[in-house]
């Protein structure tokens, strides 16, 4: 794999530009077809993350081995899923956590992430289906694979180490999230999942751990919506 300075960072600025590019791709024909709501919402993550993969894949052709270097397949220990679960369930309660921190620090909240406008209270159990699929599924697989995969891969072999390498993919997988007030936990949340792949040499575990994180916000935000605790 080409190790050169400009290989690095076409990675980590194609990390952060291709997503921007795609949400203004995705809201522009969203404007278009007059497309609102969840399905908003739906279509933004569905181009951004298609835009990703297509570009992952024109990077690095069809070579499989590159992907598997990346560390995509499944782990060696069965009780890697376990902890995969937990470890989201423990981010998740630590997100929580962290919001009712800021609202005693700050004296305010943390406004809702990109999502009140998108979840009206009449949202259906469609609508959450459409966001599990890919706020739950197709979003964790792809930010595994850009971060915890090619950002981490483009790095870790370089003078900044496989520490420092961790850190440049967990800075820019918070960036993309454009969430100021959550870059943190975020920042976090990214290391975690860098420890995850790393520790059982599988971004299956970092996958599934952060589909558990994203499935139970998704869940807790749509409830609090449904019953009208979010404004």
């Amino acid at each position: 794999m080409d190790k050169s300075i400009w290989y690095k960072i076409s990675i980590i600025l194609g990390s952060v530009f291709f997503g921007y590019i795609a949400i203004s791709l995705a809201t522009g024909a969203m404007e278009t077809f007059h497309i609102e709501g969840v399905y908003r919402l739906f279509t933004i993550i569905l181009v951004q993350n298609s835009i990703i993969l297509l570009a992952l894949w024109w990077y690095y052709g069809r070579d499989k081995a590159v992907f598997r270097k990346f560390g995509l397949h499944l782990p060696e220990k069965k009780s890697a899923y376990t902890v995969a679960i937990l470890v989201g369930l423990v981010l998740f309660m630590a997100g929580n956590l962290y919001m009712y921190a800021f609202q005693i620090v700050m004296g305010r909240d943390i406004e809702a992430q990109d999502l009140t406008a998108f979840f009206p209270n009449q949202a259906t159990v469609l609508d959450l289906l459409l966001l599990l699929v890919t706020v739950g599924v197709l979003a964790p697989f792809t930010e595994e694979l850009l971060f915890r995969g090619a950002v981490y891969h483009a790095y870790k072999d370089s003078k900044l180490g496989v520490f420092g390498a961790m850190l440049v993919a967990s800075f820019t997988f918070a960036l993309l999230h454009a969430d100021m007030e959550r870059f943190i936990v975020f920042f976090i949340g990214g290391m975690v999942f860098n420890v995850l792949s790393r520790h059982y040499n599988s971004l299956a575990v970092s996958m599934l751990s952060h589909a558990t994180w994203n499935t139970l916000s998704l869940l807790a935000f749509y409830s609090a919506v449904v019953m009208g605790g979010v404004e």
